[in-house]
């Protein structure tokens, strides 16, 4: 990280020529000519640098202190998600092909991750692979779920974390229904992270957004379905 500088010191000036005083004037201006030459222009420019390295280490210290409330903000929400989703597989059976009741809870073998069904009924797909009948279980919190990569293709109904330093590109899911979440969280503190949001739309002061929304604003990005394919951001 640039570290701060303190400000150069500037030469004090020669006495500037007199049109008053001739007997002084052309010596006075000779030195005045080359103090500026010679000292003014190069000390400008020290100070002009010193304010783009002084620039630059605010600049970064600013996007350290992203990154580490970004941390914060994950390990906070590690512990509640982790908590819920330990809540939520309490007595869970792992998944097998058969009928389940809405409401019902099942693991996945794919990912041991704890599903809820969202109808009465058959089942036979493995509820990871299945996002029409299955949502991931939340108990009120959604669960944790790290991400490494540069590019993410999550499913609903947990917080995403993004780890890696580059810029994350990620896919969202559509919303079948009111009531679905998804929620991410990018921890390298750049601007230029995005998500996609496909055909879905959504509603955000007064704007209708679709497609590839880039993160602008380094937040935590936190989506709620008021309908299939209708996103709006959680209050």
């Amino acid at each position: 990280m640039t570290s701060p500088v303190s400000p150069p010191t500037m030469t004090g000036a020669p006495t500037a020529p007199d049109r008053s005083d001739r007997a002084t004037f052309s010596a006075r201006a000779t030195a005045w000519a080359d103090f500026q030459k010679d000292t003014l222009v190069p000390e400008i420019q020290d100070a002009i640098d010193n304010a783009f390295t002084n620039a630059t280490s605010a600049h970064e210290s600013a996007v350290a202190a992203d990154v580490s409330e970004a941390a914060a903000a994950a390990s906070e929400s590690a512990s509640a998600g982790n908590a819920a989703a330990a809540a939520a597989s309490a007595g869970a059976a792992m998944w097998v092909s058969g009928s389940y009741t809405e409401g019902q809870a099942a693991r996945s073998p794919a990912n041991s991750r704890v599903y809820i069904a969202r109808t009465t009924g058959s089942k036979p797909t493995d509820p990871a692979s299945d996002s029409t009948n299955w949502r991931i279980a939340s108990s009120g919190s959604l669960p944790d779920w790290p991400y490494s990569g540069t590019t993410a293709s999550p499913p609903l109904g947990e917080r995403s974390r993004f780890t890696n330093a580059a810029a994350v590109a990620v896919t969202v899911p559509l919303p079948a229904g009111a009531g679905e979440e998804w929620a991410g969280l990018w921890e390298n503190g750049l601007y230029t992270n995005t998500f996609d949001i496909g055909v879905a739309t959504l509603k955000h002061n007064g704007v209708t957004l679709t497609g590839v929304i880039t993160n602008n604003k380094r937040i935590p990005i936190h989506l709620v379905s008021v309908g299939a394919n209708n996103w709006r951001f959680a209050s």
